[in-house]
């Protein structure tokens, strides 16, 4: 998994591209 900047915060995205809080 990684973490990309979402607005003000970074989130986790999973590898199938979902992005979880």
């Amino acid at each position: 998994m990684g973490y990309l900047e979402d607005g003000t915060r970074p989130i986790k995205c999973s590898m199938n591209g979902k992005h979880l809080e």
